[in-house]
């Protein structure tokens, strides 16, 4: 995992200079490579390119990208040794296989603390995803879910955030099993900043990871972004509690549009604020859950009384 390799530093130079998932950046890597589309934009100058790959070029310089100066590369190359990030990029032995399925909007390269290893086996990731101020209810149900799953040998992913998403970590460290945070960020600022102590405990055991390398920031647009990695990684999205605009949400759409798996616990109005599982429930009634999944559709039957494969409506929100 040296970073001396010219395939790696390009698409870590591409890193700092466009935003995650941009499938214009996704397209011509594909197509030129990464070390050609880093020495086209860093010349700045006119290239000898026709076709679709000129008019993506085109359209990229447009959309305002910024060329690193000269100093940034080193800054970042240091970062990266004195913070003990590890980074991956396609073609590495645990470069996660379920992320070729974002196509264009495929991470350039993955910054991680913890054990690769842990990353590359995508068969059996369940996402369990959800509000950052649950109720009582979703909170005892994310717990019950991330600890049924866990025995049923899944490991759980989620974004390292407040709420649902600590439950799932949580469970899996006091079970003394690997779990995977996908953060927004650089995995050396770990958001909320009191989560810090717990990504440490997750690096520790699992792994937490980020395609945003260190003092590069997207503000609420990496968030969104970061929910395309959670669904990608996973077989399987349970959506616990969430409003209908959710990060939650966005995550469930990425699943759907990626054709995986998801499912939703089904409260009464009363019972919680969940209101987008309700809403959907309601509008499409229920349907059979496919696949091999028993053990989350019996946690959600326990939790629910009936179990809810998420509209593939629900794409169009991806």
């Amino acid at each position: 995992m040296t970073l001396q390799q010219p395939e790696r530093l390009a698409r870590l130079w591409l890193s700092l200079c466009s935003p995650p998932g941009d499938p214009l950046v996704g397209e011509l890597v594909a197509t030129l490579g990464a070390v050609r589309l880093r020495d086209i934009l860093s010349a700045g100058s006119p290239t000898p390119l026709s076709g679709r790959p000129e008019a993506c070029l085109k359209r990229l310089r447009e959309s305002g990208l910024t060329v690193p100066h000269d100093g940034h590369m080193p800054y970042v190359l240091d970062a990266i040794s004195r913070e003990g990030l590890q980074v991956l990029t396609p073609g590495d032995t645990h470069w996660p296989a379920s992320l070729k399925d974002l196509g264009t909007k495929a991470p350039l390269a993955l910054f991680f603390r913890g054990a690769a290893e842990v990353l590359g086996r995508t068969g059996r990731n369940v996402a369990i995803v959800g509000t950052r101020t649950p109720s009582a209810l979703g909170l005892n149900a994310a717990r019950e879910i991330a600890w049924h799953q866990i025995n049923a040998g899944r490991t759980i992913v989620s974004g390292g955030a407040k709420g649902i998403d600590a439950v799932g970590h949580m469970v899996s460290l006091e079970s003394g099993v690997p779990t995977i945070a996908v953060l927004a960020q650089s995995p050396n600022r770990p958001y909320p900043p009191e989560h810090r102590g717990m990504c440490a405990e997750i690096a520790h055991r699992g792994v937490v990871v980020s395609e945003v390398p260190p003092g590069i920031h997207h503000g609420g647009k990496g968030f969104l972004a970061r929910n395309r990695l959670i669904a990608a990684l996973a077989t399987l999205t349970i959506v616990v509690e969430a409003p209908l605009r959710s990060g939650a949400i966005s995550t469930a759409a990425h699943a759907a549009h990626l054709e995986r798996e998801v499912m939703a616990v089904l409260y009464k109005k009363s019972e919680a604020h969940s209101g987008a599982t309700q809403v959907e429930a309601e509008k499409k009634g229920t349907i059979g859950l496919p696949g091999d999944n028993r053990g989350a559709e019996r946690v959600i039957e326990q939790w629910a009384g009936e179990t809810i494969l998420w509209p593939p409506e629900i794409s169009q929100k991806a």
